[in-house]
């Protein structure tokens, strides 16, 4: 029915991105453990999320362009690479 995939269409538009939010938190929670079991320095555990950030974020533009993905969704994308950003300059200070 229109009017209910209207509403599933709005609904995302306000709610975000369930899915990029997992994402974030799996990739910051796989760089904090590997710096909590040593495995590599901080500074390159931090860094490798940012590239995960940034390939993630232009995977979603990539589908936007293509008509799949709307600007919450970029936008979401966006914060979570300026947050990883951020997350870096806190833990390598």
């Amino acid at each position: 029915d229109l009017s209910q995939n209207k509403l599933k269409m709005g609904r995302a538009d306000f709610e975000g991105d369930a899915g990029a939010e997992s994402r974030f938190l799996w990739s910051s929670r796989l760089a904090d453990a590997a710096v909590a079991a040593g495995v590599v320095p901080a500074a390159d555990a931090y860094r490798e999320h940012v590239a995960r950030m940034e390939k993630f974020a232009a995977s979603i533009e990539s589908l936007q362009v293509r008509g799949r993905a709307s600007e919450m969704e970029i936008a979401v994308a966006k914060f979570f690479v300026a947050d990883a950003k951020a997350q870096l300059e806190r833990e390598v200070r």
